[in-house]
C-alpha cells in the first residue's frame, strides 16, 4: 500500500495526501523533498487547506451579529480527491483564562463533531459567561 501517514485518529495513505497536494504543483511535479520545502504538514492535510492559496486559509471570526458575539468558522467537506471515504469534523473548544495548561480547553456541549459541509458555523456565546477564548479543531475520520 506505500507509506501511511499517522495521526492519533486516522492513518492517511501517502498517495492520498500528495494528490491533495495538487493546488502547490499543477504539473504534477510534487516530491517529498518539496512538501518539506514548503513546511507543508499533515495539518494542512487535515483542515483541507492549501498554504499557497490564500483564499483555503482556515480562520476563525469574531463577529456581532444583533449585538451578540458569535464565533464563525468555514467548515469544509471532504469531496475533493486525496479524501476518499473520509469526513471532516470540527469541534468547538473554549477556556475562561489563557494562563493555566494547554489541556485546559474544554469542547463546548453540543458543538463536537460538527460535520464539514462547505458552509460557515456560527456559535453564539452564552450570555451567562461575558469572556471566554476560543479555538477550532479539526479531525479526519
Amino acid at each position: 500500500m506505500g507509506k501511511v501517514f499517522t495521526t492519533a485518529t486516522s492513518e492517511i495513505p501517502k498517495s492520498r495526501f500528495l494528490r491533495k497536494l495538487e493546488c502547490l504543483w499543477p504539473d504534477n511535479s510534487q516530491t517529498e523533498g518539496r512538501i518539506r520545502e514548503v513546511g507543508l504538514n499533515l495539518q494542512e492535510y487535515i483542515a483541507g487547506t492549501c498554504p499557497t492559496n490564500p483564499a483555503q486559509e482556515f480562520t476563525v471570526e469574531i463577529l456581532r451579529m444583533a449585538n451578540t458575539p458569535v464565533v464563525r468558522f468555514y467548515a469544509r467537506d471532504t469531496l475533493s480527491d486525496g479524501y476518499r471515504g473520509k469526513l471532516r469534523l470540527y469541534d468547538i473548544e473554549a477556556r475562561d483564562s489563557m494562563s493555566g495548561s494547554t489541556q485546559d480547553w474544554q469542547v463546548v456541549p453540543d458543538r463536537e463533531n460538527i460535520p464539514g459541509n462547505d458552509a460557515y458555523v456560527n456559535y453564539t456565546n452564552s450570555v451567562d459567561i461575558p469572556r471566554r477564548f476560543f479555538r477550532i479543531r479539526a479531525m479526519l475520520q
